[in-house]
């Protein structure tokens, strides 16, 4: 049933992203988030430093108006004019007009026009840009300024009592500064004054946009970050799709607000190119780490998925499953130490394997061998009189043949029953110090003569430094003897056995081969199995029997598929002494 537990592969992958890619990322778009954020600040740390100067000009011209008023409010002649009793209103109204004249000719400059009032809103006295007979009139010019107005109340002295208003129409001019207004920050900064009252511009560089609302200079969006009922504020907004800041100085009196304004992409510009890379270069430094990553642990776990696959052959009972490439990392360590434990695992489950038949085989033997071998030693025996008969001439020439023939199987028979016996029954192994070099002469010595009558050449080269071998020397020289009969049979019509030996430190290494026609490849993996034979006339026991000997020598019999010999060659490691006696 397939896992939808995330694979190896992917969870690597998104820690990877998670504490690699993701950290990288987030870095070079918050350093870019930041570079904006500090040319934001230093936006509107300048348009705040500009708004702050008008503002401060604004207020030192508007105390100086109030003082103007306060001179013509709080004087004697406007207190006569507005406190006078009925009966004496022409000299009061007199003294006041002739003052009143004469502080025009110093506030006509300034101002539009100076109303004088009655606490009851009549008019006691105009004075404006027209009015006659004053020196320096001159007619008012129409002005697209928007109209302010300044009022002080003017309070009888002694009592506080309100006796009317002076109502002054300032030039708009006068009050705001500039050369304050006209400092910018950047070429596309500007500054603003709003009338918070009326809830309109009273001066913007563009003349279209005064005496408009002020909420159009913010365009479609709304401001972000402030409001102008605060002494300062802070304001974003776009306008022509370009990021502005505009720093806000409230004033109280009047109620106006100065906005200078300050455009971010001109000044992120310069910086834009460098930032840009910046955050490219950190991108693809992270692709390419990324991309990496990837084939690294794409290489790596393709490693770890086909052991896996490998795995699951072996759990399945293929024991030469197809694996990857072993390299010089841990997943190639790893490769070798699971090909390792494939190979001792198959060799364990071939050695249960020939257990398991062995003990067949046993209780095959205990079975039968009673029920063949007495039946079959009557027929022996039968055979053999019925061949001495032949032979005194007691029975017809023809019989010789089915007699001999008879008397060949009956032979054969019996070495089968002998050999499953051998086979399939514990033995005791009587093992003592021993020449390897010597049984292997002594088992050389029985072929020999078949070997000659062959044509077979016996190459003998002992290169061992010592040969000496803890074992059962009868029963080792029988399985060396199996082995050198097996190589004589596979070469009827001559050829070369070769017997040659090497040691290592602590292992003797006999190598038998022949040139005869070797062992097919389908048959390499039965060849140890009892029965199996490649000759009509074999029993299939001979290998069985030499692998269970060496077995039990604490040696291996493995048939060697790397030699240049045309047929087939074995290999026997038996222990040196020196390792039993080290032990």
């Amino acid at each position: 049933m397939p896992s939808h537990f995330p694979s190896l592969r992917t969870r690597l992958l998104l820690l990877f992203a998670l504490l690699a890619i993701g950290p990288l990322v987030a870095i070079g778009v918050l350093s870019y988030v930041q570079s904006r954020r500090a040319v934001e600040r230093l936006v509107a740390t300048q348009t705040q430093t500009i708004a702050a100067r008008a503002a401060e000009e604004i207020e030192r011209r508007y105390a100086l108006l109030r003082s103007d008023l306060m001179l013509v409010s709080d004087n004697a002649e406007t207190q006569q004019l507005l406190g006078t009793a009925p009966e004496r209103p022409a000299d009061a109204r007199a003294r006041s007009s002739e003052f009143l004249r004469q502080a025009w000719r110093q506030l006509a400059p300034s101002y539009y026009s100076i109303e004088l009032r009655d606490s009851s809103g009549t008019i006691m006295e105009e004075l404006s840009r027209e009015t006659p007979d004053v020196e320096g009139a001159t007619p008012l010019v129409a002005t697209s300024e928007p109209s302010v107005v300044a009022e002080q109340p003017i309070r009888e002295w002694g009592s506080g009592r309100r006796l009317g208003t002076v109502l002054a129409r300032p030039r708009l001019s006068s009050l705001l500064p500039r050369e304050a207004l006209d400092a910018r920050f950047g070429q596309a900064g500007y500054s603003v004054v709003v009338d918070r009252a009326v809830g309109r511009i009273l001066y913007h560089p563009r003349r279209a946009m005064t005496d408009q609302p002020w909420r159009g200079l913010l365009g479609r969006d709304s401001a972000e970050g402030g409001s102008l009922d605060l002494p300062t504020a802070t304001l974003r907004f776009h306008e022509h799709d370009s990021l502005r800041i505009a720093s806000a100085v409230s004033l109280t009196t009047p109620p106006w607000t100065i906005l200078a304004v300050g455009t971010v992409d001109e000044f992120s510009a310069p910086f834009a190119r460098t930032r840009n890379f910046t955050l490219l270069l950190v991108l693809a430094v992270t692709s390419a780490v990324g991309a990496i990553f990837t084939l690294a642990i794409r290489r790596a776990t393709h490693s770890l998925e086909a052991l896996t696959v490998a795995a699951d052959d072996v759990g399945r009972g293929n024991f030469m499953p197809a694996l990857p490439a072993a390299g010089r990392d841990e997943v190639g360590r790893l490769t070798r130490a699971f090909e390792t434990m494939t190979q001792q695992v198959a060799e364990i489950m071939a050695q249960i394997e020939r257990s398991r038949q062995m003990a067949a085989v046993g209780e095959f033997a205990a079975e039968i061998a009673h029920e063949i071998r007495n039946p079959l030693t009557s027929l022996k025996l039968n055979q053999q009189r019925l061949e001495r008969l032949m032979h005194g001439g007691r029975m017809p020439a023809e019989a010789e043949e089915p007699v001999r023939i008879s008397l060949r199987e009956a032979d054969r028979l019996d070495r089968v029953v002998r050999g499953v016996l051998d086979l399939g029954r514990p033995r005791s192994i009587e093992r003592r110090a021993c020449q390897l070099r010597e049984v292997i002469d002594e088992a050389l010595e029985i072929v020999r003569p078949q070997a000659e009558r062959q044509q077979i050449t016996i190459e003998n080269r002992f290169a061992a430094a010592d040969g000496s071998v803890l074992a059962d020397r009868e029963q080792l020289r029988g399985a060396l003897l199996n082995l050198f009969l097996n190589a004589v049979q596979a070469m009827p019509d001559g050829g070369t056995l070769r017997v040659h030996t090497t040691t290592t430190e602590t292992t003797l290494r006999l190598r038998i081969a022949d040139s005869g026609r070797g062992v097919a490849p389908e048959a390499r993996a039965h060849l140890f199995h009892p029965f199996f034979t490649t000759r009509p006339d074999g029993t299939g026991l001979g290998l069985a029997l030499a692998l269970r000997t060496i077995e039990e020598h604490d040696g291996t019999l493995t048939l060697d598929n790397t030699g240049d010999d045309a047929g087939a060659a074995f290999i026997i490691e038996l222990p040196l002494l020196v390792r039993h006696v080290g032990a």
